[in-house]
């Protein structure tokens, strides 16, 4: 039975490709975008985080947008780390809206 990477297996993998971003397909304004939805959702829910408090979620979240995730999906991969990770209860965190709302800007980015 295969088993999917934990999600800090994941962030590992991906944390040693960060420079290559021409691999992954993405450019300095989707990642600054995808950053910035990131930021706006705020899981934790207080000001003053560092901009890249939530860039161990960003390409992770950015292997799901182009590699055939669904909003569905996305929401189940997104629990771990804010429940293991950050200590969040994922029901709180509004976690089916962001993932719809991330999917929802990538399409409307691939449609130009």
């Amino acid at each position: 039975m295969h088993q999917e990477p934990s999600f800090e297996e994941d962030v590992g993998r991906i944390a040693g490709t960060m420079g290559r971003r021409r691999e992954r397909g993405v450019d300095r304004e989707s990642e600054a975008a995808l950053r910035g939805l990131l930021n706006e959702w705020n899981p934790i829910g207080v000001g003053g985080l560092p901009a890249d408090e939530y860039d161990c979620l960003l390409w992770p979240l950015w292997g799901q947008l182009i590699h055939g995730g669904t909003p569905d999906s996305t929401e189940s991969f997104l629990t771990e780390p804010l429940e293991e990770h950050f200590g969040l209860p994922s029901k709180t965190c509004r976690v089916a809206e962001f993932a719809r709302k991330v999917f929802d800007w990538r399409r409307r980015r691939t449609v130009r």
